[in-house]
């Protein structure tokens, strides 16, 4: 019998054995994901609007996916929002709201979500005065 590791693509593979007259075949998979999943955060604070950057641009024909997000505000009633590019608006926009301090959203994707746009910043936005924290987790495609 051969044990077969698939990392990455489509493969096929099968072990045959013979015993008398009875032919089987098994096939074993291990599923291993060949991409780093990366966590990442941040406090942001504000006197008033502003922008920040939780994860860079990753570069020309790759995007970055989300897969859970995070914003707990800490201080003051804060417009905030986590979104990619500059955007304040639209599809984009993976949360936003307005929380009191201890309050917040934690948000999960069934299926990690790219706010269909490649080389595009994962950016933090506070629309007002006030201290929240972020937190992130994502692979880059």
């Amino acid at each position: 019998m051969a044990n077969v590791l698939v990392t990455q693509g489509t493969q096929t593979a099968i072990a045959t054995d013979t015993i008398g007259t009875v032919d089987y075949q098994i096939v074993e998979v291990h599923p291993k994901s060949g991409v780093s999943v990366a966590t990442y955060g941040t406090v942001g604070t504000a006197g008033a609007a502003a922008y920040g950057t939780l994860v860079a641009a990753p570069g020309v024909g790759t995007a970055l996916h989300i897969n859970d997000l995070s914003m707990s505000v800490t201080s003051g009633t804060v417009d905030c929002m986590i979104a990619f590019g500059t955007l304040t608006t639209g599809a984009g926009v993976l949360a936003r709201g307005q929380y009191t301090p201890g309050g917040g959203i934690q948000k999960s994707f069934p299926r990690s979500v790219n706010g269909n746009t490649t080389n595009a910043p994962l950016v933090y936005w506070l629309g007002g005065a006030g201290t929240v924290s972020f937190n992130v987790t994502y692979i880059t495609l």
